[in-house]
């Protein structure tokens, strides 16, 4: 018997990419649903009330009527987009759009875990002022002869305890760092990268009761302190006794000045 070739296998499915500027016109935010009744005349949808921090509870129509009754979505906490455009569905006001995720015939909601407030912004666009600012200046015909930018993300969400939310914010610094890099190359400058604490690597402590409380406190676990210079000009000095007192004398080094003689030792190689 003749043996039958394989199918070949399907095409990938095309798609479409959006640009960072567009990707940051989202506006994601934690809602609480304080009403839901099923939309009279419409088997799919669910007419809904959320709370976003607002003043008022925002109306909201989703097709989610399959999934979850009334009584099932009430009092979740869900992640809206914030900013779409108002809209009349089946004579019904919708202002904004829930998330959720479907997989064969099930749909689940994307909700988030812990006592999250309502109207909290996920930080999708989180630093990108300062990074396109900082782009903007990063140019040879500007020579600017330091520009010092500084990313909270890591400490202002990681204050939350909120892990999927702090997840976003370091993703963002690293988004943020690699067009930084980007930009570095074309100029031919040095990039620095260091912090001053952790947060983001230990946000949970026990509280005075024995419970689980987000942590307001600094970690003190290293933090790493990195010198990139795509012309392969300088190295560190090896060690592990530097620390933040370091930094300093080490930029002024690389900017070719003396540091203070009152300062610690520079850690670049001579």
């Amino acid at each position: 018997m003749a043996s039958k070739n394989p199918a070949p296998a399907p095409a990938p499915e095309a798609v479409e990419l959006v640009t960072i500027d567009e990707f940051c016109k989202v506006k994601l935010k934690t809602a609480k649903v304080v009403a839901a009744e099923k939309l009279e005349g419409a088997d799919k949808l669910l007419k809904l009330k959320i709370d976003i921090g607002e003043a008022e509870p925002r109306p909201l129509v989703a097709g989610v009527a399959k999934y979850y009754s009334p009584e099932e979505i009430m009092g979740k906490t869900i992640v809206v987009v914030s900013n779409l455009q108002p809209a009349t569905i089946r004579g019904a006001e919708s202002r904004g759009m829930l998330l959720a995720a479907k997989f064969g015939k099930e749909l689940r909601l994307v909700t988030v875990d812990g006592d999250v407030p309502a109207g909290m912004d996920f930080p999708l666009g989180f630093a990108k002022a300062d990074w396109d600012l900082c782009f903007s200046r990063i140019r040879p015909e500007l020579r600017m002869p330091m520009e010092n930018m500084h990313f909270p993300n890591g400490d202002m969400v990681g204050h939350t305890g909120n892990l999927y939310a702090t997840e976003i914010a370091v993703e963002t610094v690293d988004l943020c760092l690699a067009r930084i890099k980007k930009a570095v190359d074309e100029a031919g400058a040095i990039l620095c990268v260091t912090a001053d604490h952790g947060n983001a690597d230990q946000m949970l402590e026990k509280n005075k009761k024995g419970g689980v409380a987000p942590r307001t406190a600094h970690s003190l676990n290293p933090v790493p302190f990195i010198v990139y210079d795509p012309n392969g000009r300088h190295e560190l000095k090896e060690g592990n006794h530097f620390g933040l007192a370091n930094v300093a004398p080490t930029i002024v080094d690389l900017m070719g000045l003396e540091p203070f003689a009152s300062w610690e030792e520079s850690m670049l190689k001579k």
